[in-house]
């Protein structure tokens, strides 16, 4: 007789409220080049992802302990190419425990992990210009990707988008 057992490596759930389509595909390139783990391959207790466009803020909860990065990035365009990417520039600094509890408490404050993204909320508008913010979370056995489309666009008319800016203020 002659038995296989074939085991995988259990992988996280992406929740409901995620949008992965174009943004998880554009930040996969960006996470290898600047060696940032998968979110989804993320072993933590609590796990928080947060870009802006020239900059990463991470928090990793593990064990009760808290701790933070921020990474700076900038992107090379050449000469004489249209939107022909160049060299990636970066740079990762360890964030203050300070720091890195006063931005996990706006995280729980403005319940930014509670949004869902921009595409989920009735009257939330696209644009072709602005800024677009990501944010990621990760826990034990699920993982979000989230995309917010210059929210202070919003601000006025959606308590959604003023939460966003409250936490991107506070």
């Amino acid at each position: 007789t002659l038995t296989t057992l074939i085991a995988c490596g259990q992988d996280k759930v992406l929740t409901t409220d995620s949008d992965t389509v174009f943004w998880a595909r554009y930040y996969k390139t960006i996470k290898a080049d600047i060696g940032v783990e998968p979110t989804e391959k993320i072993q933590a207790d609590f796990y928080f992802r947060f870009w802006n466009g020239d900059k990463v803020i991470e928090l990793k909860q593990v064990d009760n302990n808290l701790i933070g990065t921020s990474t700076f990035l900038i992107r090379q365009y050449r000469k004489n190419k249209q939107r022909e990417e160049g060299r990636l520039y970066f740079k990762k600094y360890e964030l203050t425990n300070q720091t890195t509890k006063m931005i996990f408490e706006l995280v729980t404050k403005y319940k930014i992990i509670e949004l869902p993204t921009d595409k989920q909320i009735v009257g939330w508008n696209q644009g072709l210009d602005g800024e677009t913010y990501i944010i990621e979370h990760a826990d034990k056995n699920t993982y979000t990707f989230k995309n917010y489309w210059t929210p202070s666009y919003h601000q006025d008319k959606l308590k959604e988008a003023r939460q966003l800016v409250d936490f991107l203020s506070g």
